[in-house]
């Protein structure tokens, strides 16, 4: 897993990556927390799917 920042209008996103365990023609699998949680919610989730694909996960801007 890596993390990325890009700073949008003055605002970081945070994203954690995770990239496929092989290489995988299957597009990226985007998961996103509900209200009140973060993208850490998903991190066992995005384990799981890395075995297929590369997994996005950000951390929305004022609950992350």
């Amino acid at each position: 897993m890596r993390t990325v920042t890009a700073n949008i209008q003055d605002s970081p996103l945070v994203a954690d990556i995770y990239p496929a365990t092989v290489p995988s023609a299957e597009p990226p699998v985007l998961l996103i927390h509900g209200w009140g949680g973060s993208g850490r919610y998903w991190h066992g989730t995005a384990e799981r799917l890395r075995t297929h694909s590369d997994v996005i996960v950000p951390d929305l801007p004022g609950v992350g």
